[in-house]
């Protein structure tokens, strides 16, 4: 991996292209899993990116 690549927008950009039509919700937990990124980060980059209005959190099943 090149040195001057940011590892949190790596991973920001590799949540985000775990969604897709036929995907449309998915939990933090179910992201670390199939990403192998701890859920603390998942968490910390969805809260970001819904913080902003890149993706939204179902209020009924807490999954973005």
């Amino acid at each position: 991996m090149a040195k001057d690549i940011v590892k949190s927008v790596q991973r920001a950009i590799r949540i985000l292209e775990s969604f897709n039509p036929e995907i449309r919700e998915l939990g933090i937990t179910e992201l670390s899993k199939k990403l192998k990124i701890p859920k603390s980060t998942v968490y910390n980059i969805l809260s970001t990116l819904a913080l902003e209005g890149i993706v939204e959190k179902n209020r009924d099943n807490q999954r973005y």
